[in-house]
C-alpha cells in the first residue's frame, strides 16, 4: 500500500517541511494534522508529528505522538528519544519502562541498565525495591580479584584516584572544590580521571587543584583499567556511581586495593567490587546497611563540604518585607518534581493564603513544562497564577540572583536536592526537607543538619506541611534566618573543608592499613 511506503511519507510531508522551513509554523502543523487525520494508522506519519512536536519543543504533544506511532510500529521511534521525552513531559515512571525496555534488549549495554537503576531514586518506590535492582545488576559483575605488586606500608604517602566527569553540570563536583587543594600533601597525591572529552571552568579549577590529571574519555574499560593498575592506585575513590559517563564496568575488574564509592550517587552501586561507601548517621541511619552492598563508613559531621561560589551575589531582602503573602520556591531540576511533591506543595500553598511557589530550573528546559506543572497543580486545587516558572539565566551569578525572589525553599523528595539546598542557604532563603526512608530521601535533612537547622527537616510529610506554614507565618524569624544564614553556614561543619579532608583521610587511611594487615 503507498501510504505505507517510506517514499511515499516523504513526499506527502514536503509541504509541510516547505511551510516549517520558511518560519509558517502553523500552515506546517495544520498540513501534518490534517495527513494524521487523513492517514490514522500510518506509524512514520506520526513519527514525524513526533519530530515536528520536538523541534518545537512541545514535550507533551511530541510524546503522545511518539507513543502512538510506536503502538503502530515498535520500531517507528528511537527508545532514546522516547525516554528523554518521557522525562521532558515529566513522566518519569514511563521513562523507567523504557530504560528497563532497553536494558533487557540489549542486557551487555552497562549505560541503559545505569540509565535505569538512576531514574529508579526519582519514583516514590520502596527502598526494598531500589536496592535489590542494583543488588541484581551488581551479581552480574563479581569481583574477580586482583593480586597488587604494591608497597604495603600502612603509614605511607597514599595514592587517591577520583574518577568523574569534572564538569559543571554534575554538580558534585562543587563539593570537590574545597577538598581538592585542603588534602595534606604529605598523606595523600591525588590522581583525578576525567571521563568526558571537554572540560570547562569547574574542571580548570579542579585540575589545577590535583597533582595528576588524566583525561580518560576516549579509554575504553580495558585501557582505562590498564591506567589505573598502571598508576599504582591505593584507594581508587567513584563520583558517579549509575549517573552518566560512570566507570562502573571498569571498576568491576578491581582496580585498586580499596575502591570507594562518595557524593554523586544516592544509594548502593551494587557492585561487589565496590568496598565502601561515605556517608553519614543522617543521610544513612544505622539500618540502612540492608540497602547496599558496600560497607557504609559515617563521617562524623555530615559526608558533605560546601564552597560558597565566587560569583554570588549579596544576600536579597526577603521578598515577604514588602509582599503580603510569603513566596515559597524551588530550583530543583524538574523530573524531581513527583506527584507527591506537588501534592504536599499544594496543600502548603491552600494552608497560607495569598502565597506563591516560584520554580526556576538549572538548566534550559522545554516551552511547555510550566504549562504541565501548572495543570497538576490546578488538580490539585491551585490556580496557574499563584505560579511563577523564572526564565534560565545568562550567568551562574543572576541564577543565584533569583533567590532573592524567595522567602522558603521547598526541598522535593523522594529525592531531594543538594547542591540547590546548599545554594538555596547560602542565599538566605531556608530550606524546608522531609526526612524519608533513604539515602536520596535525606540529603537535605543531613545538610539542614549539619547548619543546626533542625528544626527546618520534617519528619513525615504532615510535619513537613506543618513546618512549611508555621515558618510562613512568622515573618520575623523568616528574615532573622535570612540576614544569620551565611555566618551560620560558615561557621558550620558544611563548610570546614580542613575538617572535612582530615575526616576523609582518616577513611582512606583506616581502609589502606585494613588491606594492609589482611594480606599480613
Amino acid at each position: 500500500m503507498a501510504e505505507n511506503d517510506s517514499d511515499w511519507v516523504k513526499r506527502v510531508i514536503e509541504p509541510a517541511l516547505i511551510h516549517y522551513r520558511a518560519g509558517r509554523i502553523a500552515e506546517a502543523a495544520q498540513i501534518m494534522q490534517d495527513l494524521l487525520i487523513q492517514h490514522p494508522e500510518n506509524p512514520q506519519l506520526w513519527a514525524s508529528w513526533t519530530d515536528f512536536l520536538t523541534r518545537r519543543r512541545r514535550s507533551r504533544e511530541a510524546l503522545t505522538a511518539a507513543q502512538r506511532a510506536k503502538t503502530l510500529d515498535p520500531l517507528a521511534v528511537d527508545d532514546n528519544l522516547l525516554f528523554h521525552l518521557s522525562l521532558e513531559a515529566l513522566d518519569v515512571e514511563g521513562a523507567v519502562r523504557v530504560a528497563l525496555a532497553c536494558a533487557e534488549t540489549a542486557p551487555e549495554n552497562s549505560a541503559y541498565w545505569s540509565r535505569w537503576l538512576l531514574h529508579l531514586h526519582y519514583l516514590p518506590l520502596p527502598s526494598a525495591l531500589i536496592s535489590n535492582a542494583h543488588r541484581n545488576w551488581g551479581s552480574r559483575h563479581p569481583d574477580p580479584g586482583r593480586t597488587f605488586s604494591i608497597d604495603r606500608n600502612p603509614s605511607r604517602r597514599l595514592r587517591i584516584g577520583y574518577i568523574s566527569p569534572f564538569r559543571s553540570e554534575y554538580s558534585v563536583q562543587y563539593f570537590l572544590n574545597p577538598l581538592f587543594p585542603a588534602h595534606a600533601p604529605s598523606q595523600v597525591e591525588v590522581f583525578a580521571y576525567q571521563t568526558l572529552r571537554e572540560g570547562d571552568c569547574i574542571s580548570d579549577t579542579l585540575k589545577s587543584k590535583a597533582d595528576h590529571w588524566i583525561e580518560t574519555a576516549d579509554l575504553n574499560d580495558g585501557a582505562f583499567a590498564e591506567q589505573i593498575l598502571s598508576d599504582k592506585i591505593d584507594v581508587l575513590v567513584d563520583l558517579t556511581g549509575h549517573s552518566w559517563n560512570n566507570r562502573l564496568e571498569a571498576m568491576a575488574l578491581r582496580l585498586a586495593p580499596v575502591q570507594v564509592t562518595w557524593l554523586g550517587y544516592p544509594g548502593t552501586t551494587g557492585l561487589p567490587a565496590m568496598d565502601l561507601r561515605i556517608t553519614d548517621a543522617v543521610a544513612d541511619p544505622p539500618g540502612a546497611e540492608s540497602d547496599h552492598t558496600e560497607r557504609l563508613v559515617r563521617i562524623p559531621g555530615g559526608f558533605l563540604c560546601y564552597q560558597a561560589p565566587d560569583q554570588a551575589p549579596a544576600v536579597a531582602p526577603s521578598p515577604c518585607a514588602k509582599n503580603t503573602g510569603v513566596t515559597f520556591g524551588s530550583m530543583n531540576v524538574p523530573v524531581k518534581l513527583s506527584e507527591p511533591t506537588l501534592a504536599l506543595w499544594a496543600g502548603i500553598l491552600q494552608a497560607c493564603p495569598g502565597s506563591r511557589l516560584v520554580l526556576k530550573f538549572p538548566r534550559e528546559n522545554w516551552p511547555d513544562l510550566g504549562e504541565n506543572i501548572a495543570a497538576r497543580l490546578e488538580r490539585l486545587g491551585i490556580a496557574s497564577d499563584r505560579l511563577g516558572v523564572l526564565p534560565c539565566q545568562a550567568t551562574f551569578a543572576s541564577h543565584l540572583s533569583a533567590y532573592g525572589l524567595i522567602d522558603i525553599a521547598l526541598d522535593p523528595f523522594p529525592y531531594n536536592g543538594t547542591t540547590t539546598t546548599c545554594e538555596a542557604l547560602w542565599m538566605g532563603v531556608p530550606v524546608i526537607a522531609l526526612r524519608g526512608d533513604r539515602h536520596a530521601a535525606r540529603v537535605s535533612a543531613s545538610i539542614l543538619t549539619q547548619v543546626g537547622l533542625e528544626e527546618l527537616i520534617g519528619d513525615s510529610e504532615a510535619d513537613y506541611l506543618a513546618k512549611a506554614v508555621a515558618l510562613a507565618r512568622d515573618p520575623q524569624r523568616i528574615l532573622s534566618l535570612r540576614s544569620g544564614m551565611r555566618k551560620r553556614m560558615m561557621a558550620s561543619p558544611l563548610m570546614d573543608a580542613g575538617r572535612f579532608a582530615r575526616a576523609m583521610e582518616t577513611v582512606y587511611r583506616q581502609e589502606w592499613a585494613e588491606w594492609c594487615r589482611s594480606l599480613s
